[in-house]
């Protein structure tokens, strides 16, 4: 790593290290010790909580200054060359500091990000793509959050649950537009899960195989260990026949395996 980029990256975690070095003095004093135990989850929690925070928005922002002075040397090498969106739009003009805000599970950050503009058309973002970042505010994994949480109970229970984890991060009126986008697709599912219908052409076999009635005696073979049971005997199925197996029917007589088949065609 370039001393450059050295100097930059304690630059950016040292918010960070401050904090944990303030909840390491937390712990170590002395009037922490009279605390009980549920006194010290919720102040390691809390504090973990914000640490992890501020780790990912240090992360965000060593991300940006290296995009910036990256992008910024290509511009220069390529001689001002701009960037084509999906739109077959060509962008030369550059601009950095543009920032937008993420709701993550370990509270909001801010990310920064280089934008590639043209007259009439919208901005691009690169890091956008790099990061993979929602279209909204919210981020996956507190959508993802926001779903399971939601299943147990009502939105009220489930935005109480969010908030003690994460802290006020989502309302309820995006929770509730996150689990409704998040089943936009289960129509499409179950409808993958429905078996289409023959046709004329296909024919439609049942073939089933017995080994007998389930009360009828054991006879001994020839040989066999006294209390061994004999293998079952296989039934070959015919050639070509392949299928689901289909649970034997509650009080049959006999006891053997049923399978229904869709031969296609012949050519």
């Amino acid at each position: 790593m370039e001393q450059y980029d050295t100097a930059v990256m304690a630059d950016c975690f040292a918010s960070a290290k401050n904090t944990f070095n303030c909840l390491i003095g937390q712990l170590t004093d002395p009037a922490t010790a009279a605390l009980s135990h549920d006194l010290l989850e919720d102040l390691v929690a809390e504090q973990g909580r914000e640490l992890l925070r501020r780790l990912l928005q240090a992360h965000l922002d060593l991300r940006a200054m290296r995009e910036r002075r990256a992008t910024l040397r290509a511009r220069r090498d390529a001689g001002g060359a701009g960037v084509i969106g999906a739109d077959e739009v060509v962008r030369r003009r550059l601009e950095t500091g543009h920032h937008r805000q993420l709701a993550t599970m370990m509270g909001t950050v801010t990310v920064t990000r280089c934008a590639w503009r043209a007259p009439g058309a919208a901005n691009l973002y690169p890091a956008d793509a790099a990061l993979s970042l929602p279209a909204g505010r919210h981020s996956a994994g507190l959508a993802r959050l926001a779903v399971r949480e939601a299943v147990h109970g009502s939105f009220d229970a489930a935005q109480a649950a969010i908030t003690s984890r994460c802290g006020p991060v989502i309302g309820k009126r995006q929770l509730q537009e996150a689990v409704v986008a998040a089943a936009a697709d289960i129509d499409a599912f179950y409808a993958q899960q429905i078996p289409l219908p023959c046709t004329a052409e296909e024919l439609l076999v049942l073939s089933g195989a017995r080994q007998g009635r389930g009360d009828a005696p054991r006879r001994l073979a020839a040989g066999r260990p006294a209390g061994g049971r004999a293998p079952p005997r296989e039934v070959p199925h015919p050639a070509g026949l392949r299928g689901e197996a289909l649970p034997q029917a509650h009080g049959h007589a006999g006891r053997g395996l049923r399978r229904r088949s869709r031969t296609p065609p012949a050519p």
